[in-house]
């Protein structure tokens, strides 16, 4: 797993399909689900630092919706919902040093097929 792209606007991260492939050729449930997850954890981690806020991460909650096949490297491109629920989240650390926030990320071929549908609830605690 690679992060590619990392800015507070998004984060892209990749994998080889290789030693994410299941027995039919095809990229493994468990290995998309892992790299969105990652992908979403990256942008708030990343989100917050550039705020200069220190916290600890985790996904509270998530749903994925799988779309079709992927039968070539992984490419993860997370993004928040919406800016509305940054300002919240800052908002609301500031306040009682924890937040949560909803992240998106799309897994998609090469040609733009949408593949893995992900969004994910995740909660940062300040570090004091």
């Amino acid at each position: 797993m690679c992060l590619a792209r990392a800015n507070p606007d998004g984060v892209r991260v990749t994998a080889p399909l290789g030693p994410n492939r299941n027995l039919i050729g095809t990229a493994f449930a468990g290995s998309l689900v892992t790299i969105a997850t990652v992908a979403g954890w990256a942008l708030t981690q990343l989100t917050l630092l550039e705020r200069d806020l220190i916290a600890d991460v985790v996904v509270s909650e998530s749903h994925i919706k799988y779309l079709r096949p992927l039968r070539e490297d992984i490419e993860a491109l997370a993004h928040p919902l919406s800016s509305e629920s940054l300002t919240r989240l800052i908002a609301v650390l500031e306040h009682k040093g924890i937040g949560r926030w909803d992240v998106e990320v799309a897994i998609a071929t090469s040609d733009l097929q949408p593949v893995v549908g992900f969004s994910g609830t995740y909660v940062a605690t300040l570090r004091r």
